[in-house]
């Protein structure tokens, strides 16, 4: 084997280790929270937070909710997003069964229920 060999040979080496070391790792999962308040004026914004999971994503639309309709406002949409390391974009959450973010219920106990 020549150096022209061997130094061809280091780099797809160099390569497959980093291709394993990639697949090897543990992904983690990005959560987005979208929040699309004054859909039916003409005022409609989105605004995007990040959060570190579902459940908490559910809990913060659970408080929203509750304000707004304290103020009497009812004009506010959510969805939730995800992707990982892997991903290049954002895809739509669907729980088990199919069903978005919006469709679940929070109990006292913080834990989510799916519809029925």
């Amino acid at each position: 084997m020549d150096k022209k060999d061997y130094s061809q040979l280091k780099v797809l080496a160099s390569q497959l280790e980093g291709q394993v070391c990639k697949e090897l790792r543990p992904v983690k999962k990005y959560y987005q929270l979208m929040v699309f308040s004054g859909v039916f004026s003409a005022e409609a914004r989105i605004n995007r937070y990040p959060v570190p999971d579902p459940k908490t994503a559910l809990i913060i639309i659970d408080i929203i909710l509750s304000e707004f309709k304290q103020l009497g406002h009812d004009d506010c949409l959510f969805s939730l997003q995800y992707k990982d390391d892997l991903d290049e974009e954002w895809k739509d959450w669907k729980g088990k069964r199919g069903h978005s973010i919006c469709e679940y219920e929070i109990n006292e106990n913080f834990i989510m229920i799916p519809p029925v």
